[in-house]
């Protein structure tokens, strides 16, 4: 039992400090805001991470036009001191790439937040799919490490309709972006001890049935 106690605890201590990113929906304007934070990240100074989405299904929206239009916005985990290095998309073959950086000697980031966002309209009634196929991210020294991705998200058509001021100036970027992005999926850590209490109990059932199974043995 102290054994089985030891491995819950370093599960456990393991599960708090795992980096982890989530992505959360917002429906504003018309528009399908896809929102990916961060949880728990350890020091990076860089990120790089490519995205792909149904371009048969889901249109970016953005301020520009064609192939040169940038479809990521930027979170608030970087500030305004980023250096953007790519951020584009293939609109045919259905391709995000996003890669950003902090500048020297600005310290390296860490924590949790909003990483960035994007807004897609659907182009009919039909969900499409956006999915985090590599992100990468980087310290000051350069040493890579890959982030744990998220799930795949079924994006549906927006229910919400554009505003006046959305048709005459764009489509802005939410301020209720920085709590959507609070998923209400549990903590990591939250499940591991969930999982360790199941266990438990599993354990504790089979050692009563046991001495049950014993009891009746001797008085057999």
């Amino acid at each position: 039992m102290k054994l089985f106690l030891n491995i819950v605890f370093l599960l456990m201590a393991a599960a708090s400090q795992a980096e982890m990113l989530k992505i959360a929906e917002l429906d504003r304007d018309g528009v399908r805001w896809l929102v990916v934070s961060a949880d728990q990240l350890n020091p990076l100074y860089g990120i790089d991470v490519e995205m792909t989405f149904s371009s048969d299904r889901l249109e970016i929206v953005t301020a520009g036009s064609g192939q040169e239009a940038a479809p990521v916005v930027p979170g608030e985990l970087f500030g305004d001191g980023t250096f953007t290095i790519v951020n584009r998309a293939d609109i045919r073959a259905g391709k995000i790439r996003y890669a950003a950086s902090v500048l020297n000697p600005a310290p390296e980031i860490s924590g949790s937040g909003v990483l960035f966002s994007i807004p897609f309209r659907a182009k009919g009634k039909d969900a499409g799919e956006f999915a985090i196929v590599k992100a990468e991210a980087g310290t000051r020294d350069g040493i890579k490490r890959t982030l744990p991705g998220a799930a795949v998200v079924k994006v549906l058509p927006p229910q919400s309709l554009p505003s006046s001021a959305a048709k005459n100036t764009g489509y802005a970027l939410p301020a209720e972006i920085a709590v959507a992005a609070q998923s209400n999926d549990l903590p990591v850590w939250l499940l591991v001890v969930l999982a360790a209490v199941l266990f438990v109990l599993i354990l504790l059932a089979a050692v009563l049935l046991r001495r049950i199974r014993q009891l009746e043995q001797q008085q057999g």
